[in-house]
Parts: structure tokens; sequence; C-alpha cells
């Protein structure tokens, strides 16, 4: 196959014993216990989530917290599990071995210090009614260490203070202390609140432990009349013959671990329909923000491309295989997803020869290069249906029935085709690039505005009413067109 030994390569960062048969801590934090047993084949176990004051003794007693997980792993294979680094089990004289491979820890940078309102967009800024309003931030940061500042942005009218609008200013190597950058897209005259967060250089902007906290203080600025895109000479510099074509896209992604966007870098995402279709009856009651980006994309067409449609076929196709993203990494597409996508099993069975609770999936080479390199693309027919079974395809996924007419897709965006901060798409080979500005709407307002999350389940199978998705995607396009944005891509001339 294709993805070779994944990213069990070399020393193991730890190795943690468990063992057979004995209620054990199987996360350091201790969030997790582990209880279960190994045949030389494959691990068998239950994973616990008690509460943290529960006595050691009831640790592996289902009465508090979640119900425990049934699990199973093969010996020897490396697989990547949700939220987990690269694993592989062994087993040996009544234990459970779990290697792990864990990326170095980062540290993150400290956060902008001094941000300032500079108020000199344009002349006291009375522009006319309908011209977009701007501000002007300056900030310091190291730039030899930072390369990108986010800018968190609220309307101070907003008693929770909530950021909808989110700005990435890119920052030279060799600038100097004192930062500046113009926020645009804003309400003439509206004041806002405004956080920043410093990302490290050289990261992946889609990893979460290369951000700073937030700045401890909020700064309040009003915006004034834009002076369009005046760069110091940039409009008398033509413009190069070759540059390659693009086009671009509006994506959506939830981030289901924190309170601020988690950008798009070696993750998923969906378009509207395919994320309040699917994602939406997973929303839970908190400030989990739904942002919106958009993503300018290397204009291609590839081929030998299997996950764009229902057929089964390899066809010729604006993106690549798409890719399940995990920590970081996107990976031949996995076996829950290609559930959902509806494949044919006979497609499935060609890529997952062996299906286990791993997951994981071989693709060509062909097909991993791309997945690695451009962003890919799987349609997700409704209704919306996920499950898992031990060692084979559900028995009755033929695939399971759905409605050709209602589909979303689901998006991979692959840290090896990503665009340099500052970089235009085309350059060094790169294939995407986030536009700066992005918008987000959160999970307990959509839960408030009537999102449904209402799941049903039968043994390990999940799936969702066609009604209960049709009215998410409702909600959501109602919460983002309140927003009032403009289409994604340079204004039409």
């Amino acid at each position: 196959g294709g993805e070779g030994g994944g990213g069990c390569q070399g020393a193991a960062s730890s190795v943690r014993w468990v063992q057979e048969d004995t209620c054990s801590k199987f996360s350091s934090d201790g969030s997790t216990y582990i209880k279960g047993s190994c045949n030389g084949t494959e691990m068998d176990a239950l994973l616990f989530f008690p509460d943290q004051d529960d006595p050691e003794a009831n640790k592996c007693r289902a009465q508090s917290g979640q119900a425990p997980m049934d699990f199973s792993l093969p010996v020897g294979k490396c697989i990547k599990m949700m939220g987990a680094a690269w694993t592989s089990v062994t087993c040996a004289d009544g234990y459970m071995g779990f290697s792990s491979w864990e990326p170095p820890k980062i540290d993150p940078p400290p956060p902008p210090q001094r941000l300032q309102c500079a108020g000199d967009v344009v002349d006291g800024g009375q522009g006319s009614a309908d011209a977009e309003g701007a501000l002007t931030v300056t900030f310091e940061v190291n730039a030899s260490v930072v390369d990108l500042v986010s800018f968190e942005l609220a309307l101070a009218s907003d008693p929770r203070r909530r950021p909808f609008l989110h700005f990435t200013a890119v920052l030279d190597m060799h600038a100097s202390t004192t930062g500046r950058a113009t926020i645009p897209g804003l309400k003439l005259q509206e004041r806002y609140v405004i956080e920043a967060r410093s990302h490290l250089r050289k990261k992946s902007d889609g990893d979460p432990n290369a951000w700073s906290n937030l700045t401890q203080q909020q700064l309040e600025c009003t915006a004034s009349a834009s002076a369009g895109n005046q760069g110091e000479g940039e409009l008398l510099l033509k413009p190069p013959l070759d540059i390659p074509k693009t086009r671009w896209i509006e994506v959506f992604r939830q981030n289901t671990n924190g309170a601020l966007p988690d950008f798009l870098d070696g993750h998923n995402s969906a378009d509207l329909f395919g994320q309040f279709s699917t994602y939406g009856v997973m929303s839970t009651d908190e400030q989990h923000p739904i942002t919106r980006y958009c993503v300018e994309i290397l204009d291609v067409t590839l081929q030998d491309v299997m996950t764009t449609t229902t057929t089964g076929k390899g066809v010729s196709a604006p993106f690549a295989d798409y890719g399940s993203c995990i920590g970081g990494d996107c990976l031949c597409m996995q076996v829950p997803d290609r559930l959902i996508a509806r494949e044919p099993p006979s497609q499935i069975l060609a890529a997952c020869p062996v299906v286990d609770m791993s997951g994981m999936c071989e693709c060509s080479r062909a097909s991993v290069a791309m997945t690695r390199n451009y962003t890919g693309m799987t349609i997700v027919p409704l209704p919306f249906r996920c499950g898992f079974s031990k060692s084979s395809l559900p028995p009755d996924y033929e695939p399971w029935p759905f409605e050709s007419e209602t589909v979303g897709h689901w998006f991979s965006h692959p840290s090896g085709g990503r665009c340099p901060p500052g970089a235009k798409v085309g350059e060094g080979g790169c294939t995407w690039q986030p536009a700066p500005l992005s918008h987000s709407v959160y999970t307990d307002d959509l839960i408030a505005e009537g999102m449904n999350t209402t799941m049903q389940q039968v043994g390990k199978e999940f799936y969702t009413d066609l009604s209960v998705s049709l009215q998410n995607v409702d909600v959501g396009r109602k919460a983002f067109a309140a927003l009032d944005l403009p289409a994604c891509g340079p204004p039409a001339e």
C-alpha cells in the first residue's frame, strides 16, 4: 500500500504496558481506564471514562460517567485514532503494550503585546453609507518566532463579547517589533472589541499547540471608512504573466475542542450543506465555533479520483481523493467515512482489505500523493448514517439506501499543499491558501435557534432522520445569512 508504516517509524516516544484482565489507568491524566486481553493477533478491551473522584476500586465500573467503549485493535499494525498519536499494540506474557509516536512538544510564543487602535484609515472616516469599514491595529511581537497574528473581533455591543470575525495577519520574518494590521470587512462607525493571539513560525496553523493564549487586554476600536487596498506601491507592479488559474471554495469547520477557530491546515471541513446536515446533530450546548473560511485553490483536473461519486469508478475531478484528517495528518480515507459516503462494498474492500476497528485503509501510492498535496473531496449523501462493526463491513451494508439528490460535500486540506503564509497559490508548487478573513457562529446559539441534536442509535450504528438534517441546514444557513457576508473570492469586476 501507499501509506507505508504511517507514523510508526524509529523509536517510540512512549510505551505503556498494561496487565491483561486488570483495571489500569490508560491515559496519563486518569480520564480513561482500560481492562482487556490479548490473543496474539488482536487486543480486545473495554475503555472506561470514570469520574475523577471515583475511588480506584470503581474506576472500571460503569456506574458513573459515560458507558464503557468496547474496542479491539489488531496487534502490530500502525494506526492513528482520533485524538491520539500514531500507535501500535503488542502482547507479551500477560501484558498489553501500547507504543506511541508523539510529535515533540511545542512551546507556543507569548501573545502579542501593546495592542492599540491606529485611527488613520481615512480622514476621520466619513465614508458613504454603504462603504466598507476597516480598522488598523498596531501591536508588538517578535517576528523572528511569530509568523501569524490572529485578531478575534466581537461587537462591543455584545454583552458576551464573542468573536464572530477573525483576521489573520502575516508577518515578515525581518519585520520590526511593532506590527500593523488593517482589518477589513467591518461596519462603518461600529465599535469592536479586539483580542489577538500569535502563532509559532514554521508550524502548522491547524495545530492548536502552536498558538499563544489570547491577549489579556481587550482593545476597543471604531471602524472608519477603508481606503481600499492601497498597499505601498503594490498597484505599480505588473502581475507576472504565468499566474496559475485558481478558484475559490467556501468551507465550514467546527472546532469541537475549543472556543476559537482551529483553522484548516491538516483538517477536514465541509460545504454548508455538508456541515449542518451531518455534524449539526453532534453540536453541543457549549461555546464551540463553526467557522466559515474562503479558500483559494489551484484549478486542477486530477485523474482516477474515486471519492467524489458513489459509483466506485475513477473519474477526472477538480479535487483529490478525500483524506480522513486526524491529528494533522490527512490519511487514506478511513472505513467509517467510506460508509458515510456510501461507497460500494467492492470499492471499500479494495482500499481496506482488512476491516478492523482502527478503520485504517491503504490507498495506492498515486492516490496518497494526490491526497497529501491537493484539496480532497467526498460526497456525503443523506440520510446521514455511520456505523462500525469489529471485523467486517456492517452486515446490511450494500451500501445503505440514500437520496441521490440530497448530498453535501466534505473536504480535506493537507499540510503538504498548504501555501506558506503570504504566498500566492501556485508559488513553489503550493495548491491552497485560506483568505485572511473568516467568520463564526457558535453551537450553543444554534441550538437555541432550533438546531436539532437527535441521533438514533441501533447497535453500533448511528443515523439521523432526513428531516432533522434538513432542519439543521436551514438553521445554519439562516445564522450565516444574518452575518451578510460577501461571496468568497475577489469582488466581481
